[in-house]
């Protein structure tokens, strides 16, 4: 259901036409129809302008459509008129933003999910789950800036150790935190405890199958091999990308890291036939020219094949 916009001198009233527009408003967005939920969410907005609930949801669909300038509009719109209510706004902000500025918005939103658990704290363990894991994603993406945008600052290191520790303290199991310690403990030259977090990372989601709702997006799972194949567990590497190709067998980035693990494990064979794998997917694509690849991905190329 709509809420009332919290105004100063008393929220205003939800009248039954403002009411069918949310609705219709938040069929389109389930049914990925985005452009019309943009514009039944801007009639909503127009009704109740001061509807910073609304504000957040449209700056949302507007980034999901590359609308930037106008989500960050919007956004910026909620935060000053409720700057201390609703984290969403401030983690949206996040990801449009860099350095410093993302650092701020991020750490704002942290400190509002924050707030919300303490207040939270008796309600139940499913309702805390849903803001500790917000927390957990917002902590995650400020340990992401201390190891690229922040990575020069003098305290970058301590930071990072910081909301790591505040995020797993808050979900020893959560997957996406353990991989980024993981990431982390690379970073820091210390491979053997790298290795022991993404162990227990991938214990968690192993032996999901791909459709189940807490298995980790393909995505992840990509970035997941490419840390296995820093630490050189050439094994565990072909394990996973082997179980990615037969949930999806046409990326052509997936077949040449597992040729990349074949042939640094002494499968010459089977690097060349993946690689091969590889090599027509990116000419299926039109993709003839190595300087369009990543630059790890041109260099492996040359190097193995």
């Amino acid at each position: 259901r709509m809420e009332p916009s919290g105004r100063k001198g008393g929220p205003k009233q939800v009248t039954p036409s403002m009411e069918m527009a949310f609705n219709d408003a938040q069929q389109l967005l389930y049914a990925q129809d985005y452009d019309g939920a943009i514009a039944k969410f801007e009639l909503v907005l127009a009704m109740d302008p001061d509807n910073t609930k609304v504000m957040d949801t449209l700056g949302e669909v507007y980034m999901e459509v590359g609308a930037f300038e106008r989500a960050r509009d919007i956004l910026n719109q909620s935060i000053q008129k409720m700057p201390n209510d609703g984290a969403s706004k401030y983690m949206l902000m996040g990801q449009m933003l860099s350095g410093p500025e993302s650092l701020l918005a991020f750490t704002k939103g942290c400190e509002i999910l924050r707030k919300d658990l303490r207040a939270k704290a008796n309600r139940g363990a499913a309702k805390l789950m849903g803001v500790k894991q917000k927390l957990i994603a917002g902590l995650c993406s400020i340990a992401e800036l201390y190891m690229t945008d922040l990575c020069e600052q003098d305290d970058a290191e301590q930071q990072c150790d910081k909301v790591l520790n505040e995020a797993l303290k808050l979900d020893k199991n959560n997957y996406e935190a353990l991989q980024l310690l993981a990431s982390f403990r690379i970073s820091q030259q210390n491979n053997p405890a790298a290795v022991e977090a993404l162990r227990a990372s991938y214990n968690l989601w192993k032996d999901l199958e791909p459709t189940d709702d807490k298995m980790p997006s393909y995505e992840f799972r990509v970035a997941t091999s490419k840390l296995l194949l820093e630490l050189q567990e050439w094994e565990w590497a072909q394990e996973l990308l082997q179980t990615m190709l037969e949930e999806e067998d046409s990326i052509a980035e997936v077949w040449y890291l597992l040729s990349f693990a074949y042939v640094n494990g002494g499968a010459p064979h089977e690097a060349l036939e993946t690689g091969e794998m590889a090599r027509r997917l990116l000419e299926k694509a039109g993709i003839t020219d190595p300087r369009t690849l990543t630059s790890n991905f041109r260099e492996g190329l040359v190097t193995n094949f």
